[in-house]
């Protein structure tokens, strides 16, 4: 999974997690909890060139229903290119979701 800020425009650094069993730990590993809530998800099938087209879907559903999303997104990576031809890379996009104040 990856995790990105919500201006893909900007340059930046990324976190790179896996579920891992509560109190596991790996030396020289930073853990951290994310925090739970409302999302909104949806899944992307082809080339990561093409994921732009679905987080900007993504985005305009949540905008339509007077939501806000704050940071970060999350990229789930569920079938890769080690396992399937690039029109058949499968890509989870997960955005928190609030509600707007008004």
């Amino acid at each position: 999974m990856g995790l990105y800020p919500l201006d893909l425009e900007e340059r930046v650094g990324i976190a790179v997690g896996v579920q891992t069993p509560q109190g596991a730990g790996t030396p020289g590993l930073q853990f951290e909890v994310l925090p739970g809530g409302l999302v909104a998800e949806t899944v992307h099938v082809g080339p990561y060139a093409q994921l732009r087209l679905a987080y900007n879907a993504l985005f305009a559903a949540i905008h339509e229903r007077g939501l806000r999303p704050p940071a970060p997104v999350r990229e789930a990576y569920l079938v890769g290119p080690a396992e399937a031809p690039q029109e058949e890379l499968t890509t989870r996009l997960v955005i928190p979701v609030q509600e707007s104040i008004v």
